[in-house]
């Protein structure tokens, strides 16, 4: 984590993404306090970062592979959409 002035950009990543509160986010980096079922979920929604890093914690390598997949297939996708349109 970068941390400036006590204040760290994945937290601050992850707040934004997960509309949750900064204070809850820190406390959570900092392995304060722990989340609500709930909240968790919306996190795993909002960062791909989180959630690859919970399923390497699961010992389920086997859809982290299946999610870099998907993730590979969409940015070739957006890739060729962009030369589509620079070659029309």
């Amino acid at each position: 984590m970068n941390c400036r002035a006590g204040f760290c950009s994945s937290a601050f990543d992850a707040n934004a993404r997960s509309r949750l509160g900064f204070r809850a986010v820190k406390n959570l980096f900092d392995a304060r306090n722990a989340l609500s079922g709930e909240l968790l979920v919306r996190l795993f929604q909002h960062s791909d970062e989180v959630l690859e890093s919970i399923l390497l914690i699961a010992q389920r390598s086997d859809l982290l592979t299946k999610k870099k997949i998907i993730d590979a297939r969409r940015e070739l996708s957006d890739i060729l959409a962009v030369l589509d349109e620079l070659l029309a």
